[in-house]
């Protein structure tokens, strides 16, 4: 027993006194350090892109329903009904020119 408790007492001491022991067990505590800080950068990017991928889907879904008017160009069921509107006033308009002209034909 004491021959391994001389033999370990003997390993730190080398070790203790020996730079190339120091610098490597220091080179590992900065490896750890940097890859811990990359892991964190790394995840934070991650979820910004993710939250910016959220942000411009959720803009361009409210964008997209506020619109009057649908992706091909057609108007909307809202402003069909306005149309309409307008086309059935044409409409009596335009059977009063008619009747006039008809009137105004044999008058010719």
């Amino acid at each position: 027993m004491k021959e391994h408790r001389d033999k370990m007492h003997e390993e730190i001491k080398i070790r203790l006194e020996s730079n190339a022991w120091d610098q490597s067990v220091a080179g590992r505590i900065l490896d750890a350090r940097k890859s811990r800080s990359e892991k964190l950068l790394f995840s934070g990017s991650v979820v910004s892109l993710a939250s910016a991928a959220v942000a411009i889907a959720v803009y361009i879904m409210n964008f997209h329903l506020v619109t009057p008017y649908s992706v091909n160009g057609q108007i909307t069921a809202y402003n069909q009904s306005s149309v309409q509107d307008d086309y059935i006033s044409y409409s009596e308009t335009s059977s009063e020119i008619d009747t006039l002209i008809n009137e105004s034909y044999p008058m010719r």
